[in-house]
C-alpha cells in the first residue's frame, strides 16, 4: 500500500537534480513549511475576507436602493431591528426614504431607513428637544437644525428649504419677523408631503401665534391659538386639532370648519396633550393615548367620533402612537408594539431609545430583516453577532500563529544536525 505521505515526497524529491544527493528530511521539512505557509496563507485571506464583509455591512457606505416615492398601495416599509451603528454619520443630503426617527436617552435624534441604516439628525445647539418630523411617504423631513433654521428636505434630491426665522426660542426676542417652536412637540406633514405644522409662535408684540405652516415653497402661514393641539392633516387643505374631547377641524390659515364631539370623559379630555393623538394614514381614524394608569389607548372615527376600540396596553403619554395597518401601535420597552401585540420595529438597547416616530405609511410596507434578525430574533446575539464573530475571527488566528510557529519549532529543531 502507498503511504499517502509517498507522493509529495518523491514530488519534492523529483525537483532536486540528479547530481546532488537529495536529503529526504530537510526535502521534507522544507515541503512541508511551503505547505503550511500556503495553508494559513488560505486561511488568511479567507478569514480576512470574512473581516471585511462583515465590516462593511454597518461600517462603510453602501449604494442606496430608492423605493419609489408614493407608489399607490406601497409603503415605505419598516427594518424590524434598529441597530447602534459602529460609526454614526449626521444624515447626508440624499440618503434615500426613511421609516422612522429615534429619540435616544440624551436627546438625540437618529433616522433610520428601511434597511436598518442609522444616521444622527443635525440639531446642533438646540436648547431642548425638537421631534423631526416625516412625511407619510418617508421623503421628506423636518427639523430645527440648530438654535436658528429649521429645514425641509427632500430625502431623494437633496434640495432644502430653509427658515432661518424659526429658532429654538433662546435667540434675540426683540426681532418681530422671528419664530419660536416649541421643544418636545411633534410636527405633522400634510399627505401630499408640501407643508408642515409645526407648534409655536411670534416674538411679535401681543402676538397670538401657536402654530405656523411652513411650506416647500418657503411660505410660512400663521395661525392663532385656541385650537387645541394639532394631531395631523386630514387632508391635503385640513388641519385636524385635538381640543378637549372635540376634534375640530380648521383650513390651512386657521379657520374653523367644523367639529365634532368624542367619546371621552371630561377627565380623560383633561388629561391629554401634545403627544396625545395620531391619524391614521387614511385619516378615518385618531388614536388616543389616555394618561392613566394603564395606558389606554382609544381608537375614534373621524367620522362621528364614536369610540372603535379602547385597549388598555401601558402606552406612554409622551410619544405620539404610530399606526401599522389599521392598528395603532405604540412605543414600549425599545421598540414599537400594536394593540394586538405584534412587534413591529425594535431598537438596540445600547441606543437608550425613549421615542419612536414613525412615517405614516412606513409600518404599512414590507418588513426589513437583517441578519441578525433573521438568526438570532431579539435575543443578544441579534445585536452583538458581528462583535462575535469579530472576535471568533480574532480568536481564530491567533491559534492558527501559534500553531504554525510551534510546529516551525518542531521542524526546525527536528533538521538539526544530531537530531533523532
Amino acid at each position: 500500500m502507498t503511504s499517502p505521505l509517498r507522493d509529495p515526497l518523491d514530488d519534492l524529491l523529483a525537483e532536486v537534480p540528479t547530481y546532488v544527493v537529495p536529503d529526504a528530511r530537510s526535502a521534507w521539512a522544507a515541503g512541508a513549511r511551503r505547505r503550511t505557509r500556503r495553508r494559513v496563507g488560505v486561511a488568511a485571506g479567507i478569514v480576512a475576507a470574512l473581516v471585511l464583509v462583515t465590516g462593511l455591512v454597518t461600517v462603510l457606505p453602501r449604494a442606496d436602493y430608492v423605493p419609489p416615492a408614493g407608489e399607490p398601495g406601497v409603503g415605505v416599509g419598516y427594518p424590524t431591528h434598529v441597530d447602534d451603528p459602529w460609526v454614526l454619520r449626521d444624515l447626508p443630503d440624499q440618503p434615500g426614504l426613511l421609516s422612522a426617527v429615534v429619540e435616544t436617552e440624551n436627546g438625540t435624534w437618529l433616522a433610520a431607513a428601511p434597511d436598518g441604516r442609522v444616521w444622527r439628525v443635525p440639531q446642533e445647539g438646540a436648547i431642548d428637544i425638537f421631534p423631526p418630523a416625516l412625511s407619510d411617504d418617508g421623503r421628506m423631513i423636518g427639523y430645527l437644525s440648530g438654535a436658528s433654521g429649521f429645514v425641509l428636505r427632500d430625502l431623494l434630491t437633496g434640495e432644502e428649504t430653509r427658515f432661518d426665522q424659526v429658532t429654538d426660542n433662546a435667540v434675540d426676542r426683540s426681532r418681530p419677523d422671528t419664530y419660536w417652536s416649541t421643544g418636545q412637540a411633534p410636527s405633522y406633514w400634510s399627505p401630499d408631503g408640501t407643508r408642515l405644522v409645526l407648534r409655536g409662535g411670534s416674538w411679535a408684540a401681543g402676538s397670538q401665534v401657536e402654530e405656523v405652516v411652513l411650506g416647500t415653497d418657503g411660505s410660512l402661514t400663521e395661525i392663532e391659538r385656541g385650537h387645541g393641539v394639532p394631531v395631523g392633516w386630514l387632508d391635503d387643505d385640513i388641519l385636524g386639532w385635538l381640543d378637549g374631547d372635540r376634534l375640530v377641524a380648521t383650513d390651512v390659515a386657521g379657520h374653523v370648519e367644523g367639529s365634532i364631539p368624542l367619546d371621552l370623559s371630561h377627565r380623560a379630555a383633561d388629561g391629554l396633550s401634545q403627544w396625545s393623538g395620531a391619524l391614521s394614514p387614511d385619516r378615518t381614524r385618531l388614536a388616543i393615548t389616555l394618561a392613566n394608569p394603564t395606558g389606554t389607548i382609544v381608537t375614534v372615527s373621524t367620522e362621528d367620533g364614536t369610540v372603535l376600540s379602547r385597549e388598555n396596553v401601558g402606552a406612554p403619554d409622551d410619544c405620539s402612537p404610530a399606526w401599522a395597518g389599521d392598528q395603532p401601535a405604540f412605543f414600549q420597552d425599545d421598540g414599537l408594539d400594536t394593540t394586538t401585540g405584534r412587534r413591529t420595529i425594535v431598537v438596540d438597547p445600547a441606543i437608550g431609545a425613549t421615542c419612536v416616530l414613525t412615517a405614516a405609511d412606513a409600518l404599512a410596507g414590507p418588513r426589513h430583516e437583517r441578519l441578525g434578525d433573521r438568526l438570532f430574533r431579539d435575543g443578544w446575539l441579534s445585536w452583538h453577532w458581528q462583535e462575535v464573530a469579530l472576535g471568533a475571527l480574532a480568536a481564530l488566528v491567533l491559534v492558527a500563529t501559534a500553531v504554525v510557529l510551534t510546529r516551525r519549532r518542531r521542524l526546525s529543531a527536528r533538521s538539526r544536525p544530531g537530531s533523532g
